[in-house]
C-alpha cells in the first residue's frame, strides 16, 4: 500500500527561515557559515571547512542550525541547481547558514529528516522542485512554496526504517570519499614534494597553456553521437560527479558543448574557489561538460601532473581571487592556462611522478563510478519502498544482492 501525501510544511516545527546575509568583507571570525558551495559540495553537512562570520546573541537564537535540519538552495545558476536539498548532521562547534539557503526543521513527532532529506535527492523529489521554481536572472524557490509541496507521508517509524536503509548506502559511498581523500592526498602531497618545495634550480616555469590544450574540442552537429551524457556544473564537486543527466541527441541543453577525452582535466570557471572539478578517465564518447566547465586536455605533460598540478586547495584559492562578475563570479577559461607550474629539466622526473601517482587517481575513480552504482541504486529503492511495491523488510535483502 502506498503512502499518503501531505503538505510539506505540515510537518514543519517552525516556519521555514532564510539565512543571514554577511558580506565578504565582514568574513573571516566568528561562527562557522553554510554557504552556497558547502551545500553544492556536501548533501550530508558534518565538520568541514566554512567561512566563518560575526554573529550577535539574538541573530544566534534564530540562526543557528541544529542537527537534521534541512537547507535548501533559494537560487541556483542553472534550473537543476535550484531547491538543491542537503542535511546538517551536527558539528563540534555552532554553524549558522547564509541567505541563498532556505533551513526547514521538521517536527521529530510528526517526521524523520533523513527520510525527507532523501525524497528530495530522489527524482521525485526533484521533480516536485521543479514544479516551484521561477526561472528570472537565475532559477529559484521561495519558501512560501515550499510549504506547499505535497510529499509522501507514511508512518513515523516506516520513514525511519526507509532512511535507515538508503543511510546504509550513503555510509558506504561515504567510505569511498573518504578513501579517496587519503589516495589523492597522497598524489598531491607528492606533487607538492616534488615539484613546489623541492623545485630545483634551473628548472623551467611553464604555464599550464605550453603543457596542455584549454577547451580544445567542442560538440559539432556533425557528431555522430545517439545520446548524450551531460555534466552540469551543479553536479559536481571535488573530483564528484553526483549525476549525469542523459538526453537524446538534439534534446540536449544548449550548454552541453565541451566534449571529453581520457585524462582531461575538468574545472568549473563559475565560483572556482568551490573546488568544482573532476578528472575524466576512459570517458564514452557521450560524455559531454557544460560550457561553464574548463576542459584542460594534457599534450606535453601526463595527465596525473595536470590533474595534481591543478586541484590544490591554493590554486583554487587563487582563481576565486580572479573571478569577477556578480551573483556568480566567474573566470575566463584562459585564466586558468595561464597558472604557473616547475617544469623540471629532466622529463624522466615527471614519467617517475605519473607512474607512482596514477594509480592513486585510477583507483580513486573505481570508488567514484562504484558510489554512482550505489547512488542509482539508492534512488532507484525511494519509489518502490514509498510506493509499497518493495517491502521495507526486503529491502536491506535487495541491496545486499544488489549493491557493488
Amino acid at each position: 500500500m502506498g503512502s499518503e501525501w501531505r503538505e510539506f510544511g505540515n510537518l514543519y516545527q517552525e516556519p521555514s527561515r532564510n539565512g543571514l546575509t554577511r558580506p565578504r568583507r565582514v568574513r573571516g571570525d566568528g561562527v562557522k557559515m553554510v554557504n552556497m558551495g558547502e551545500l553544492f559540495a556536501h548533501s550530508r553537512i558534518r565538520d568541514i571547512e566554512m567561512d566563518r562570520v560575526p554573529l550577535s546573541e539574538d541573530e544566534a537564537r534564530h540562526y543557528l542550525l541544529q542537527n537534521k535540519d534541512l537547507l535548501f538552495a533559494r537560487q541556483s545558476l542553472v534550473l537543476e541547481g535550484a531547491g538543491k536539498c542537503s542535511i546538517y548532521l551536527g558539528a563540534i562547534e555552532p554553524v549558522t547558514f547564509e541567505g541563498h539557503l532556505i533551513r526547514v526543521r521538521l517536527n521529530k513527532d510528526l517526521a524523520d529528516s533523513l527520510f525527507y532529506y532523501y525524497f528530495f535527492n530522489s527524482g521525485l523529489g526533484r521533480a516536485a522542485i521543479k514544479s516551484i521554481v521561477e526561472q528570472v536572472a537565475a532559477a529559484g524557490i521561495r519558501g512560501s512554496d515550499l510549504a506547499k509541496l505535497r510529499v509522501p507521508y507514511p508512518p513515523l517509524p516506516e520513514q525511519r526504517a526507509i532512511a535507515h536503509i538508503l543511510g546504509a548506502l550513503d555510509d558506504k559511498i561515504e567510505l569511498n570519499r573518504r578513501m579517496n581523500a587519503t589516495l589523492e592526498g597522497m598524489a598531491r602531497a607528492l606533487f607538492k614534494q616534488w615539484f613546489v618545495d623541492g623545485a630545483e634550480e634551473g628548472w623551467d616555469v611553464k604555464a599550464i597553456s605550453d603543457l596542455a590544450d584549454i577547451n580544445a574540442w567542442t560538440l559539432s552537429k556533425t557528431d555522430e553521437l545517439d545520446r548524450i551524457d551531460y555534466i552540469e556544473i551543479s553536479e559536481v564537486s571535488r573530483g564528484t560527479i553526483n549525476n549525469i543527466q542523459t538526453y537524446q541527441r538534439g534534446e540536449e541543453p544548449s550548454r552541453a558543448r565541451r566534449r571529453l577525452r581520457h585524462g582531461d582535466t575538468v574545472l568549473s570557471t563559475v565560483r572556482p574557489e568551490r573546488e568544482s572539478y573532476f578528472l575524466c578517465l576512459n570517458p564514452s564518447p557521450n560524455l559531454i561538460a557544460s560550457t561553464g566547465f574548463a576542459v584542460v586536455t594534457p599534450n606535453v605533460a601526463p595527465w596525473s601532473f595536470i590533474h595534481a598540478a591543478l586541484t590544490r586547495s591554493e590554486v583554487f584559492e587563487s582563481l576565486g581571487h580572479l573571478a569577477d562578475g556578480g551573483a556568480y563570479p566567474a573566470i575566463r577559461p584562459e585564466v586558468i592556462g595561464q597558472w604557473q607550474v616547475a617544469w623540471p629539466s629532466d622529463y624522466a622526473i615527471v614519467d617517475k611522478f605519473h607512474k607512482a601517482c596514477s594509480p592513486l587517481f585510477e583507483k580513486a575513480e573505481l570508488n567514484r563510478r562504484a558510489s554512482r552504482t550505489l547512488a542509482a541504486l539508492r534512488d532507484a529503492l525511494l519509489p518502490r519502498l514509498i510506493s509499497g511495491e518493495l517491502p521495507v523488510k526486503d529491502a536491506e535483502r535487495f541491496i545486499t544482492s544488489s549493491s557493488p
